[in-house]
């Protein structure tokens, strides 16, 4: 009987993959190989409600699930506690989302969990809607620089719709990039978040020490001491004057401000250049393009 389900299933997940067009030459990174391990992981997956925000996140991760429970709709990725976070739009009629991940050879997906979340109109509380967003965190291989990959949609290969980031490998094929920031030095965590919604920014770069700009080049500074500090966020309107950070000790700069609640995004602006908080790994792309700094106020 378990023999004849299956089959059943598995002749439901071929006719879905044919009605997608999935067995097509470039179907996958090698060009078709990869259809029958797709067939097999649908046979795995579909109709099974995934517990946690991918097969390969075996620990609770509170922040990361902080994070996933605001979800509304899907954005570029982005860099939670040493996890790459990933979404897709749950508003398209797709059933089933993967990433592959070309340090993989492509030869493992990771299923997205589909997210729903509630949202309530701000002008009437009764007034209430369903989110949909397929989520997945992934964590980061230790030493790797950017992420190569593509996105799986019912069995269609492509790229990531929310990353406009994007190289082709020696084959030709075009794969989403995205380029992970330095592991920040563990020492000082910040921002701080505490009670009311205030929120301390320090910055303690370190002598010599890289930094790296929104647009992603590096920064020197020979001298981290008597620096003109500033944060500039979705909080003040990317204002680069407004929060100034004041040297506490020599090398060692701080602000506290009333932020409310919500996720906010944001960079320092130091001696006139925009650069990234060193010692904030949670890190997205900007609408405009460029990289910037996260943390949620809750």
């Amino acid at each position: 009987m378990i023999l004849k389900e299956a089959t059943s299933r598995t002749d439901k997940i071929y006719q879905m993959c044919k009605k997608h067009q999935t067995l097509r030459r470039d179907f996958s990174p090698r060009h078709g190989a990869g259809v029958l391990l797709t067939l097999l992981l649908f046979l795995a997956t579909v109709g099974v409600g995934p517990a946690t925000l991918g097969a390969q996140q075996e620990q609770f991760n509170l922040n990361i699930h902080r994070r996933v429970s605001g979800l509304t709709s899907s954005g570029p990725p982005e860099v939670i506690d040493g996890h790459v976070l990933l979404t897709f739009d749950g508003e398209t009629e797709a059933r089933y989302v993967a990433a592959a991940f070309a340090h993989e050879n492509f030869a493992r997906l990771h299923s997205f969990n589909l997210v729903r979340n509630t949202v309530r109109n701000p002008e009437d509380p009764n007034d209430t809607a369903t989110a949909r967003v397929f989520a997945l965190a992934y964590p980061i291989p230790e030493d790797a620089e950017q992420l190569e990959y593509r996105i799986i949609v019912d069995g269609l290969w492509r790229t990531d719709p929310t990353n406009p980031q994007t190289i082709r490998d020696r084959n030709g094929v075009t794969l989403s990039v995205f380029e992970l920031p330095e592991r920040p030095p563990a020492s000082i965590e910040t921002p701080r978040v505490g009670d009311g919604g205030r929120v301390e920014f320090i910055f303690a770069p370190e002598p010599g020490g890289g930094l790296r700009s929104i647009a992603g080049q590096l920064v020197d500074l020979p001298d981290v001491r008597g620096l003109s500090v500033y944060v500039a966020g979705d909080f003040n309107n990317w204002d680069p004057f407004m929060h100034r950070l004041r040297e506490t000790e020599p090398g060692v700069y701080r602000l506290s401000i009333p932020v409310s609640p919500g996720r906010h995004h944001y960079y320092l602006v130091v001696e006139g250049r925009r650069i990234l908080d060193p010692r904030n790994a949670e890190r997205t792309r900007h609408a405009d393009g460029f990289r910037v700094c996260s943390f949620t106020v809750r």
